[in-house]
């Protein structure tokens, strides 16, 4: 989700903190403006298939944020990497990422 704009002009730098079965995936894509400020957006993702238990342990709405945007569930009980992978090539279509970390 994309809450801010980003200069289209300038590169952004992306982060990704991948997760499997019971965390959130998130991955956070920052740009440095002219004025020195960054803007910073970030994406989150589920496993559909766990987002109800996840909301029963967290005491978060995930379902209910996934209906309004907040986050993406991946198919299945698992982060579906392959999904995930296909909404990032997604966002470097949209953006130019000079460089992506992970763990």
């Amino acid at each position: 989700m994309i809450c801010l704009e980003f200069d289209p002009s300038r590169r952004v730098f992306g982060g990704c903190d991948l997760s499997s079965t019971t965390d959130l995936t998130a991955f956070a894509m920052v740009q440095r403006g002219d004025d020195g400020v960054f803007v910073a957006n970030w994406e989150y993702w589920i496993p559909e298939d766990r987002a109800e238990d996840m909301e029963k342990r967290d005491g978060v709405p995930y379902p209910r944020w996934e209906r309004e945007g907040w986050l993406r569930f991946t198919p299945g009980r698992r982060i579906n990497h392959d999904f995930l992978l296909q909404d990032l090539l997604e966002l470097s279509f949209e953006h130019d990422i000079g460089m992506i970390g992970y763990d």
